[in-house]
């Protein structure tokens, strides 16, 4: 199961795209060379950047995806995880990394 956090953390290009991408992940359309940013399933870990194409492998899991970003490809995704980091460190915040973006459900 796939979900959303409230405010996606978006690159240009795929915030022009946002409904289509996510239709095609609804669609199972997962050709793309878009990648999404989630939590990590490591604990040591704050974030994984998995390519659309591999939620394919996924797809037997149970397991809930919360997607906190999408980029348009893998160096995109990279740039945006640097972004939410910086954006982590500005807040100060009394929570970790991980409980801070968990909590943006």
């Amino acid at each position: 199961m796939i979900e959303y956090i409230n405010e996606l953390y978006l690159t240009d290009k795929t915030k022009n795209k946002i409904d289509k991408i996510k239709n095609d992940i609804l669609n199972e359309k997962l050709i793309s060379l878009v990648c999404i940013i989630i939590l990590s399933e490591c604990e040591s870990d704050v974030f994984d950047i998995i390519p659309l194409n591999n939620l394919k492998f996924r797809k037997n899991l149970n397991d809930k995806l919360l997607v906190l970003g999408i980029a348009e490809n893998k160096k995109a995704a990279i740039k945006l995880c640097a972004k939410m980091i910086e954006e982590y460190m500005m807040k100060k915040s009394d929570k970790s990394m991980r409980e801070y973006f968990k909590d943006k459900l």
